[in-house]
């Protein structure tokens, strides 16, 4: 006998038809316990191919920059560790940025409720409702990070313009725009739920932290080029083709995160999405250390700017008496600052610099034993100073 629904609109088997079961996903809790206990049961492999990756990306490094430093020397094999945890913490990364917004389609948001993939696959192929709600799960999603990518890319220009300090750049301007995107989500989701606002405390987190590490790959995307455009490394077009280009990729990604979803909800057999985000993002870093030049790219971003306190464009000041040795460096003859150089890598109490803007790619020992000062190209040296107030 069939049984009726509580207001006579029709059989339970409807129901079933129309609300699919959820999605076999595991919460983001049981997620991260099973990914755990199977590095624990494969941790060699894993780390073999770290290492792999860690050592080409080194090799891209020195090839890259052109560095007076052989593999095998002792500098290189101390600084491997660090390279090592940067492949991880980039694989890391990526475990979160594909997995958790994956989680937000692919997770009910309430107990006995489909997730938002369930809604399109327990709908009749080809039907209108179908399309219809598969064309506003898409478009809002492309909506909701088009106008978080467009704030914070509006904001590097309000940061600069004002000047802020790191802890009024993330209470003024960060913060609030997390926040922002984080809203702008969760209407996102009640909406497509046809107003239902109310969700679990897992899904929250899902949300939460997904919105969390999307907006961290926002900022440092954009600050990267911001950076270089400030640093008079880029032209103003090369600027805006740039950012217009992140911009495009940003709206591209967040298509396929929707397309992912669908596909391993309808053909995936792994029910732990940081698996695959973490797979992926550990190919892509393998993939990534085959080519010197991305590879290294990415290192000299990392590690030059450790070695020069995070400085693109550094000056060096010596003492008085060595200064004289440097004369293809320094601003004036008789001076003891340099012209503007980046700061390549420290090997053995030797700091390797290349000159800015110079129409050769030299590498310049200098040893840091000669050197009073190391500051950002904006600062004044305490010769320049002293000439200064001389004059």
């Amino acid at each position: 006998m069939t049984e009726q629904l509580p207001d006579g609109t029709g059989p339970v088997e409807a129901v079933a038809e129309a609300v699919p079961p959820d999605m076999p996903v595991l919460s983001w809790r049981q997620q991260l316990e099973d990914l755990f206990g199977w590095l624990q049961e494969h941790w060699l492999p894993v780390t073999g191919l770290v290492f792999f990756a860690s050592v080409m990306l080194l090799h891209g490094y020195i090839s890259r920059l052109g560095l007076l430093v052989g593999f095998s020397a002792l500098e290189v094999l101390t600084v491997m560790p660090f390279v090592f945890c940067l492949v991880v913490f980039s694989v890391g990364a990526a475990v979160f940025i594909v997995s958790l917004p994956l989680l937000v389609f692919m997770s009910p948001p309430r107990a006995g409720e489909a997730s938002l993939v369930g809604n399109i696959l327990g709908m009749k192929s080809e039907s209108r409702s179908r399309i219809r709600f598969a064309k506003r799960m898409v478009r809002g999603w492309i909506l909701v990070w088009a106008i978080s990518g467009l704030m914070f890319f509006l904001s590097l220009f309000l940061i600069s313009w004002l000047k802020l300090s790191e802890y009024q750049r993330f209470s003024l301007v960060v913060l609030p725009i997390t926040t922002a995107s984080l809203a702008l989500s969760y209407l996102y989701i009640g909406i497509l739920r046809k107003r239902k606002w109310l969700v679990s405390f897992d899904y929250g987190m899902n949300l939460l932290l997904s919105v969390m590490a999307q907006c961290g790959a926002f900022l440092a995307l954009f600050s990267a080029i911001f950076h270089e455009f400030t640093g008079e490394l880029m032209g103003v077009w090369g600027f805006i083709w740039r950012a217009l280009g992140i911009v495009l990729v940003l709206i591209l990604v967040a298509f396929l995160q929707v397309v992912l979803a669908v596909v391993l909800a309808k053909f995936g057999k792994q029910q732990n999405l940081f698996k695959i985000g973490g797979g992926l993002g550990l190919v892509i870093v393998l993939v990534l250390s085959l080519f010197p030049g991305a590879g290294g790219r990415l290192l000299e971003q990392m590690l030059a700017g450790s070695i020069s306190g995070a400085r693109d464009c550094a000056k060096m000041e010596w003492y008085t008496e060595a200064a004289a040795h440097f004369p293809m460096l320094l601003t004036q003859e008789k001076g003891a600052v340099s012209r503007p150089v980046r700061i390549l890598a420290e090997i053995g109490g030797t700091l390797q610099v290349r000159l800015i803007g110079a129409e050769h790619d030299a590498v310049y020992l200098v040893p840091v034993s000669s050197l009073i000062s190391v500051m950002g190209c904006e600062a004044t040296g305490l010769t320049e100073t002293a000439n200064r107030e001389a004059s």
